[in-house]
């Protein structure tokens, strides 16, 4: 995210995060996130992407909801307002496990309301274990699975822009 010329880092650390909202929104972490999804919402179009990757990113070190309700009307709006530009595109949106290998998260993410939503609106749903070692690839995609299952988001597999349904 870009705030007074400089660019902060959402998924470094937890503390960097917090200071970085300290110093840039006056702690508020739901100002943070609406500029983090207002960043989103112009990726394809900025970038021409085929997956809509780390969606709802923000979240990674809320798990206990100590940053910020992902239940507050200003978080919703703002990724609600971020899902509604992408879906358009047709792409898909990544289900990340990346968080879960690392022990940052006990589930994927995009989280099951967001999951839900896409579904509503006709989206579909990518996995991906993010991995950054050969030790967790395909982590948790049982559980991604059944999550996008239960929220009725069909999933795809999308290798090279050729895609199975």
């Amino acid at each position: 995210v870009k705030k007074d010329g400089c660019h902060l880092c959402i998924d470094d650390t937890r503390e960097r995060l917090v200071d970085a909202a300290e110093k840039h929104y006056g702690g508020d972490m739901l100002a943070v996130a609406e500029d983090y999804y207002a960043t989103v919402r112009d990726l394809v179009r900025k970038t021409g992407a085929d997956v809509i990757g780390h969606f709802d990113l923000i979240t990674k070190f809320n798990e206990d909801g100590a940053l910020f309700s992902a239940g507050h009307p200003r978080y919703r709006a703002a990724w609600q307002s971020a899902a509604s530009a992408l879906l358009p595109y047709g792409i898909p949106f990544e289900l990340n496990t990346g968080a879960m290998s690392r022990g940052y998260r006990a589930a994927p993410y995009p989280s099951e309301e967001i999951l839900r939503y896409l579904a509503l609106h006709g989206g579909c749903g990518l996995l991906s274990s993010d991995s950054h070692r050969a030790q967790s690839l395909g982590f948790g995609f049982d559980a991604a699975a059944r999550m996008a299952q239960a929220a009725g988001l069909p999933l795809v597999l999308r290798v090279r822009n050729i895609e199975w349904s």
